[in-house]
């Protein structure tokens, strides 16, 4: 759904029957709550690991977390110590925040979110002279007196009445408390309506799967535009879910978060050929017992071309599928398909280098109309 020039606004169109019913969906998996969503405060060590720990040298690390406290933490000694090894000590003493190691390196993330995540790296203190003692942050690769916080990534937001509107069954309007700061990203929204204004069932309360013309009659798919919409279908149906053809549709939605690009282009290139062959496969066997149209049967799969949108996200990949109808009419269908997102922004550390660039870039999110 697109959101308004000033990045505030999105129209609902309808009147909605309970405000504590709606539900905004982000990139069709993260569900943002009317408080909004933000990334936590997160350092990452420029030291790579092992690291030589000494007693009385540099085997203290100092930090404070969302304002709280000075946390004087002490390090696991010896000669190679491993990253992974200092996670866990560490994660024992640590509050509020969490260690984790990522390809050798040492990182500390705030278990808080928004704005009011914050971490203080500062140097550990002599508890009797209140002077600076210690090296540890040198040994890690971590700044000293280093403040890093938290982003808004989805401001709070609300359902309100679209002013200069008529009650009682006014339009409707999501707005978020502050303008977004995304570009890319798409937003979804859920709710329930008046039936008088369902845009479903007309006002019925009964709802049919044809939508009539302007006689009465229904309107019809047919031919090629028939063939398209069963080339979107069998695409992104999951397959399996059809629990009386579990062989319909493709498992693309299992490739998500998988990173080895040139493994998904063949893989989605592969699934959706499959998916093609056995809808052939189907229609060979319907025209023994129907009529299926020139135009509506599949002859021949011309290209199917899969590119990764770079310039969008890493993650997103534009799927081209072309083909050919008995009758000779060339068709395609274009689809964009996500296999990462926003999701790994609010799950626990890990080694996930999208993630650490968000961090470290301190960009925020993006969204797309």
């Amino acid at each position: 759904m697109a959101v308004d020039i000033d990045g505030q606004v999105m129209r609902l169109n309808r009147f909605v029957a309970n405000k504590l019913t709606v539900e905004l969906l982000m990139n069709g998996s993260v569900k943002v709550p009317q408080v909004g969503l933000g990334s936590s405060a997160r350092i990452v060590a420029g030291q790579l690991g092992p690291f030589t720990i000494e007693t009385n040298v540099n085997d203290l690390l100092s930090l404070r977390v969302d304002n709280g406290a000075r946390q004087t933490l002490v390090l696991l000694q010896g000669d190679q110590v491993a990253a992974s090894d200092l996670v866990r000590f560490l994660n024992t003493q640590v509050s509020g925040a969490i260690f984790s190691e990522s390809r050798g390196y040492l990182v500390v993330t705030a278990v808080s979110t928004g704005t009011g995540s914050k971490i203080f790296l500062e140097p550990a203190q002599d508890d009797t002279t209140g002077a600076d003692i210690g090296t540890s942050h040198v040994t890690l690769g971590f700044h000293n007196r280093f403040e890093v916080v938290g982003q808004e990534v989805v401001p709070p937001w609300i359902v309100e009445a679209i002013p200069r509107t008529i009650p009682p069954l006014q339009p409707m309007r999501l707005r978020f408390l502050t303008p977004l700061r995304t570009f890319f990203n798409f937003f979804e929204v859920t709710y329930f309506t008046a039936r008088d204004v369902c845009p479903r069932c007309h006002g019925l309360g009964i709802e049919y799967d044809y939508v009539p013309d302007t006689d009465g009659d229904p309107l019809i798919v047919e031919n090629e535009n028939l063939l398209v919409q069963m080339v979107e279908k069998v695409i992104l149906t999951v397959l399996g879910s059809d629990i009386y053809a579990r062989w319909y549709g493709t498992d693309l939605v299992g490739l998500t978060g998988t990173k080895a690009v040139q493994f998904i282009r063949r893989e989605i290139s592969r699934q959706i050929t499959v998916a093609l062959s056995r809808l052939q496969n189907i229609q060979a066997q319907q025209q023994r017992v129907q009529l299926v149209s020139d135009g509506e049967f599949l002859a021949r799969i011309d290209q199917i071309d899969v590119q990764q949108a770079t310039s969008i996200s890493p993650t997103l990949y534009l799927v081209t599928v072309g083909f050919t109808t008995r009758a000779g009419t060339h068709s395609e269908v274009a689809q964009a398909v996500n296999f990462g997102g926003p999701t790994d922004l609010f799950a626990l550390p890990q080694p996930n280098q999208a993630l650490e660039a968000f961090n470290e870039q301190q960009t925020g999110l993006v969204r797309r109309s």
